[in-house]
């Protein structure tokens, strides 16, 4: 073991050389991955910028609560009528699958509805064990409840089929 400034001098420009090589190693690798003509570039597709569809976040009243639920609705915006798929999520609505899944549903002809069975845990509630205090009041059945309450909501919109798809 060396204790001297002459080792620690020498660690010091062994950590710098070590990291000048992983700066430029990796340089070499990004460059190594990017397309060298425009037509090697893949196109990502986001099916939330789909102009065939319209979506957002909703509000909806919670028909045996005196109480507003949101959710995440997406539907075809050509004129007419479609079936109804409800996304239940097992997470927070704003999870990016969630609006995904729902836009994907409405790009296939669906009316995607993602009810927030976890409403009543607030936006402030960061840690598990907050959000587990803050929905212990908040049963299965409460969150059929919820998501009932969202299939009500759809059945009166006039995009919707008359028997729910």
């Amino acid at each position: 073991m060396c204790i001297s400034d002459e080792c620690d001098e020498g660690r010091r420009s062994f950590l710098a050389t070590a990291a000048v090589a992983m700066v430029g190693l990796t340089a070499a690798k990004i460059t190594a991955q990017t397309p060298k003509y425009p037509h090697d570039q893949k196109v990502v597709t986001r099916v939330l910028d789909d102009p065939s569809i319209t979506h957002g976040p909703i509000v909806f009243q919670h028909a045996k609560k005196d109480t507003n639920v949101d959710g995440f609705l997406a539907r075809p915006k050509a004129e007419g009528r479609y079936p109804i798929v409800i996304v239940i999520a097992g997470n927070v609505i704003t999870e990016e699958y969630i609006p995904n899944t729902c836009a994907a549903l409405a790009v296939a002809g669906y009316v995607g509805l993602a009810p927030n069975i976890f409403h009543v845990v607030p936006e402030s509630a960061q840690t598990t064990e907050e959000r587990r205090k803050a929905s212990m009041g908040h049963s299965d059945s409460d969150a059929l409840l919820d998501i009932n309450a969202g299939i009500d909501y759809l059945r009166r919109q006039p995009f919707v089929q008359e028997d729910g798809g």
